[in-house]
C-alpha cells in the first residue's frame, strides 16, 4: 500500500473511542495532520489530529520527543501557543496528538494575499506577539526552533492573534564543571 493510500485510509477512523478523523489537512514526511471531531466535546468540537506513521512507533526516542515537544506548547502558557488536548496511539502503534483546529491563514498564505509583503502595522503586530511568546518560553528553558517560526507554521487567527504550531525542546541543564 502506498503512503497516500495509507494516509487516506485513516479517514473515518475513531481514535480512543472519541476522535473521528475526517480529512487530510497536510501529509508530510514525518507526520500527517487531519481535521477531526471530538465526539465527546461540546457540540462535536473540531480538532486537528497529528499522526506519526507506525514505523516511528518502533523508535521510542522519536516517539518520546514527539510527545514531549507537543506538551511544551502547553507549558509555555501563552495565547499564541496552540494547545495540545490529548495524546495516544492507534491500534497499529502510530502515535498521535490532538490539538485545537485553527481556521486561520498561515503567514505564507497571508503574505501571498498581500502580494509578497505584509503591511508594516501587521508585520509589527505579528513580531510583537512572537517575541512575547518567546519571552514566556525562555524562563522555562523551552527552546523554540527556527523551523517552528517559519511562515508555514505561524497562523494569524481572528485577524489579531498569532498562533504557533510547534516548539523545540527543553534546553538541557548547563553542565557545571571545574573551573580552569
Amino acid at each position: 500500500m502506498s503512503e497516500s493510500e495509507s494516509t487516506a485510509q485513516r479517514v473515518g477512523q475513531l481514535l480512543k473511542s472519541r476522535y473521528r478523523i475526517e480529512r487530510v489537512l497536510h501529509a508530510g514526511e514525518q507526520a500527517c495532520v487531519y481535521a477531526g471531531t471530538d465526539t465527546r466535546g461540546a457540540a462535536n468540537a473540531r480538532v486537528a489530529i497529528k499522526l506519526l506513521p507506525p514505523e516511528h512507533a518502533r523508535d521510542q526516542a522519536f516517539h518520546d520527543r514527539f510527545v514531549q515537544q507537543a506538551y511544551l506548547a502547553n507549558a509555555v502558557g501563552h495565547p499564541s501557543a496552540v494547545m495540545v488536548l490529548d495524546t495516544g496511539a492507534t491500534e497499529d502503534g502510530a502515535a498521535f496528538l490532538v490539538m485545537e483546529l485553527l481556521s486561520a491563514p498561515s503567514l505564507s498564505t497571508l503574505r501571498a494575499q498581500y502580494g509578497g509583503k505584509l503591511p508594516l502595522r501587521l508585520a509589527c503586530a505579528i513580531a510583537d506577539q512572537c517575541l512575547d511568546m518567546l519571552a514566556c518560553a525562555h524562563p522555562q528553558q523551552i527552546f523554540v526552533s527556527p523551523r517552528a517560526l517559519s511562515p508555514e507554521r505561524l497562523f494569524w487567527a481572528g485577524g489579531s492573534q498569532l498562533r504557533v504550531l510547534g516548539f523545540g525542546a527543553r534546553s538541557p541543564e548547563p553542565e557545571v564543571g571545574p573551573a580552569g
